[in-house]
């Protein structure tokens, strides 16, 4: 891939020691606020992953929307690639 203005590898290498150096000696606050800030981030992944389980729980799939290799009675006579 080739960088440009919209994509990520427009990096300037030459600041990756300096950023690797702040990030390993931060001071306490900032610390505190990566902190805070992780732990409501994973707070929010968790109340996805219940909001997900439970929509995959009420809403009836068919095997194949689940990603599973069974087939249902009707398709019994089919290969897989004709699906």
């Amino acid at each position: 891939m080739k960088a440009n203005e919209t994509n990520n590898c427009a990096y300037n290498k030459k600041l990756q020691p300096f950023a690797n150096r702040l990030r390993k000696e931060m001071t306490k606050a900032e610390a505190c606020l990566w902190k805070y800030v992780l732990r409501r981030i994973e707070g929010v992944r968790e109340s996805i992953a219940l909001a997900i389980q439970e929509i995959e729980q009420s809403t009836p799939l068919i095997p194949r929307q689940r990603r599973t290799d069974k087939l249902l009675p009707h398709q019994q006579g089919t290969t897989k690639q004709e699906l």
